[in-house]
């Protein structure tokens, strides 16, 4: 290390690679080279562009989040008031409102419904021609007898099927 001098008021020493001249900040005192050259600042400087730059990354995942994720995002941090409401709907004295929000409860837990107006048929309650079904048919029927009554699987796993 250099030699402790008196009162210092030197120019830094150090030659800057990008334009080979000699670097115009003040020299530490007591060394021939600033803060950046001397190494003394550059941790502290790093750890600062470090958290600008975990910063403006989180601030780029914010702006590219989906209006669903946004209200997702925002559904996760008022859960309990959604709750809460929901559970003063099922109350009301309303049939017509606790139905409504019962609807909603089961939606916001399980999802949409599974049965559509394009499921019912005007054909006999219970009977399906399995015969007249393309594979594809089939299998789609299958799929969703399977997602309404998730007891099916065990059974048919047991069969083998």
């Amino acid at each position: 290390m250099a030699e402790l001098a008196p009162a210092q008021n030197k120019r830094c020493a150090a030659i800057a690679a990008t334009t080979g001249k000699r670097c115009s900040a003040w020299a530490i005192r007591g060394t021939d080279k600033c803060a950046g050259h001397s190494g003394v600042g550059l941790k502290a400087a790093h750890e600062g562009n470090r958290e600008k730059a975990r910063r403006r990354a989180e601030a780029r995942r914010e702006a590219r989040l989906s209006v669903r994720e946004r209200a997702a995002n925002a559904l996760n941090e008022d859960f309990e008031a959604v709750l809460g409401a929901l559970r003063r709907g099922l109350e009301d004295k309303s049939a017509a409102t606790a139905s409504r929000t019962a609807v909603a409860y089961v939606q916001l837990v399980y999802g949409r419904q599974l049965q559509q107006k394009a499921d019912e048929s005007p054909a006999q309650e219970g009977s399906v021609d399995v015969a007249g079904m393309t594979r594809a048919e089939r299998e789609e029927w299958k799929r969703r007898l399977l997602a309404q009554n998730p007891g099916l699987a065990v059974l048919q796993e047991e069969s083998g099927a």
